[in-house]
């Protein structure tokens, strides 16, 4: 999607809640690449990097209308191998299967599958400051908190949650 596809009048009435006190929210994935950089990742950190611009501005365009943008910027995050859905609500099991299968798939290379060899999850987890990856949980929480009215005043941010990794 294009600013101008979110810019035009109907969706934007459509989206608009200026005669209530609730907001609308629209938040984009990005990934630590998109601030950083990595090498042999120039295509991927270009466009990543591209998803944090179109967000400040969609923030920008949007924010009269009473519509938020935020962007979330995870840095590794582990896939679960399967999804255990049991005892969950069912709006975080949404996200959170949103997350493992269809955002965080294949094609972002920051994700941490169970299935990579131990020696490797070891050595990336040593260069994030916390030792540990994130979760698709973590990730869906921020989902979750961005989407609510908690977060009324927050637009414009690209939020990192990444365990304080730098390369």
């Amino acid at each position: 999607m294009t600013c101008r596809y979110f810019s035009q009048l109907a969706r934007l009435e459509a989206l608009s809640t200026t005669n209530s006190a609730t907001t609308s929210s629209i938040i984009n994935l990005s990934s630590i690449v998109g601030l950083r950089g990595n090498k042999g990742q120039t295509n991927y950190a270009a466009s990543k990097a591209g998803v944090i611009g179109m967000t400040k501005s969609l923030a920008k365009e949007l924010a009269k209308y009473n519509v938020r943008a935020n962007c979330i910027v995870p840095g590794f995050i582990d896939t679960p191998s399967k999804l255990d859905i049991s005892g969950s609500d069912s709006f975080c099991v949404l996200i959170t299967f949103l997350l493992t299968i269809c955002v965080l798939d294949s094609t972002t290379t920051n994700i941490v599958s169970a299935k990579m060899p131990e020696n490797i999850r070891q050595t990336m987890k040593s260069n994030i400051p916390m030792k540990k990856f994130g979760t698709t949980e973590n990730v869906s929480d921020l989902i979750l908190f961005l989407a609510s009215e908690r977060a009324a005043y927050i637009t414009g941010e690209a939020i990192e949650i990444s365990g304080a990794i730098s390369f």
